[in-house]
């Protein structure tokens, strides 16, 4: 909402299921400059710790919400100002948003659960998110990290879907899809998401993948070239990307909600932005029968035991538009996998963030993103 010079920040909806957020702690003060993209204030929901951003350049003119206060989505935050708007203008805006503001309506009968598709013998779970008014670009295709999920793009879900069709699909061995693999091996994976884009008649997308999704993505455009329109791979640059094998073993073997923690941590250059709630579903995910044999044996086949395969020798074979981000405090995948890379490929780094640079700086990705796709 806004009126003339005058933006409401407003409380996020991170996903189908945020009903409230939680505000953890203001990052600006009132009265500063902030520029568009800005983190203005730290909000917690049912899943992560991340931070507000401001939605427009201006100065911080109202902080409405306090520490602690748990708001529903939509709420009004913080306002902000441009060129001018003198204090009464500001209560006045106030006064007329309070007054017309109604929060959204959580049914309890809302059905969160994933669509279910059969690929051969596996059952594959994927979402999609129809976009608006605006069906100018092929639609986006999301392939998470090794041990995530589709909750992983919760942030790029809430910040793309006005604009784009949006698909997330849980791999193999992962979320709500089957847990039983031949193999492990990215062929097999890409196979997976190939069959499962033929099974729901999705012809052509743009493809998104972190981590293990980067290189299912990487196999996928070599395997299938007709189905990608182009690649944007966060956090790796397919098989032959170095990871720390010491995380992988840790991931696998945790267990428990302490002996997990330090290893999720890891992932984002904000340690404290693990939440009980993460834990929670990871561990849950990972008791899943059959969950565990099938992350080792994807970790074996695919991330561990890729031989002498050299990812950049890959994506200069392959004659797609491709972009590579990476988050420059990465502890998993070394953000060195960005240097030297084939001209053709665009690569950005960025500062004060982790290996889930896309949830850490969701608005700086999904700008690229959106940017990236919109050229191609």
């Amino acid at each position: 909402m806004s009126k003339n010079n005058i933006i409401a920040l407003t409380m996020p909806k991170w996903g189908m299921s945020m009903a409230t957020g939680k505000v953890v702690e203001w990052l600006k003060e009132e009265g500063a400059t902030v520029e568009k993209g800005d983190e203005l204030l730290e909000v917690e929901s049912e899943k992560i710790v991340n931070a507000c951003e401001a939605n427009e350049s201006g100065i911080l003119a109202r902080r409405i919400a306090e520490v602690d206060d748990e708001l529903p989505v939509g709420a009004l935050l913080g306002v902000i100002t441009q060129d001018g708007v003198d204090s009464a203008e500001v209560d006045a805006f106030i006064e007329k948003f309070q007054e017309d503001f109604i929060p959204e309506e959580i049914s309890e009968e809302t059905d969160n659960a994933p669509l279910l598709a059969n690929v051969g013998e596996m059952r594959i779970a994927y979402r999609t998110f129809p976009a608006g008014d605006d069906q100018a670009v092929l639609p986006i295709l999301f392939i998470h990290g090794f041990g995530g999920d589709q909750n992983s793009w919760l942030f790029n879900i809430s910040g793309l879907g006005d604009k784009h069709t949006l698909y997330t699909i849980d791999l193999p061995g992962h979320g709500s899809s089957s847990k039983s693999l031949v193999s492990g091996s990215l062929t097999e994976l890409a196979e997976s998401v190939s069959a499962l884009m033929e099974a729901i008649d999705l012809q052509q997308a743009h493809i998104v993948g972190h981590s293990l999704g980067a290189a299912v993505a990487v196999e996928l455009a070599g395997l299938s070239n007709s189905q990608v329109a182009s690649l944007t791979l966060i956090s790796g640059a397919g098989a032959g990307t170095a990871v720390d094998p010491q995380y992988i073993e840790g991931f696998i073997n945790a267990n428990r909600r302490k002996e997990i923690k330090p290893y999720l941590q890891q992932l984002f250059a904000r340690p404290d932005l693990v939440n009980r709630d993460m834990i929670e579903d990871v561990l849950k995910a990972k008791r899943i029968e059959g969950a565990e044999s099938c992350l080792r044996s994807i970790a074996q086949a695919s991330l561990l035991d890729t031989g002498d395969v050299k990812p950049r020798e890959n994506l200069a074979k392959i004659e797609l538009p491709i972009q590579v981000i990476w988050g420059k405090d990465d502890q998993i995948a070394a953000v060195s996998h960005t240097d030297d890379l084939p001209e053709h490929i665009n690569s950005h780094v960025i500062e004060d963030a982790g290996h889930m640079v896309h949830m850490e700086a969701a608005g700086k990705v999904n700008d690229l993103i959106e940017t990236f796709v919109r050229v191609e």
